[in-house]
């Protein structure tokens, strides 16, 4: 709780107001649900308020499309952001071989997807095609803060930057993990470049505060 109310005050002093935090969701890695992640979240609010820490704190899930993903769908297990809308992400290195499948099937099921950081999946560093066909199939696309600043590497900022170019991302998110990830984004922020192409961009964050 000491590390998370440090962060929460470094957000503070970055200019942050509203925070949506997303814990992963993972077979056998992060086995967290929903009943856990709004009791963690209760606590944090309890905490911070104790600290006068001034942020008005929610609560979704970061759900990796592995094989434990279909059950969650199906038994209606999922920790959206606000009513409909859900966080996944893939591998690294390989996308889910039915992904269309899976895509199709949390539609169906009244949810809009967002993908996490796509600019961090190899396989899609030379084609955006895949990427292009999914968010005009319905799939929002969020990059990272940190990948513009090239935290995760030249190839990785590269692709944020032709997303962005391209007008396929409709959120932009921290990716924060510690204190370290955010002393990273307050030099970003003070890169004019990045805050320049930042600012050309019109982002659905705020949409998230009402949904």
């Amino acid at each position: 709780m000491e590390h998370t109310l440090a962060m929460l005050r470094k957000y503070e002093q970055l200019g942050f107001s509203n925070l949506i935090a997303s814990p992963h969701v993972m077979v056998d890695m992060y086995t967290n649900t929903p009943r856990l992640i709004k009791k963690q979240l209760a606590a944090v609010i309890k905490s911070s308020e104790a600290a006068n820490i001034n942020l008005t704190l929610a609560a979704a899930a970061e759900y990796m499309l592995d094989e434990g993903f279909g059950d969650l769908l199906e038994n209606n297990t999922l920790l959206p952001i606000g009513d409909n809308r859900v966080l996944i992400e893939f591998g690294f290195y390989a996308s889910p071989f039915n992904l269309d499948e899976l895509v199709f099937q949390i539609q169906a099921a009244g949810l809009q997807p967002i993908i996490a950081h796509p600019e961090r999946y190899r396989y899609y560093f030379r084609d955006i095609t895949d990427l292009r066909n999914l968010h005009k199939r319905g799939s929002s696309l969020q990059i990272n803060l940190l990948s513009l600043g090239g935290y995760y590497g030249k190839r990785v900022a590269a692709l944020a930057r032709q997303l962005l170019e391209n007008n396929l991302v409709d959120y932009l998110g921290t990716d924060a993990h510690s204190i370290d990830h955010l002393q990273k984004i307050e030099a970003l922020l003070n890169d004019r470049k990045v805050c320049k192409l930042i600012q050309s961009h019109q982002f659905k964050n705020h949409e998230l505060l009402s949904a």
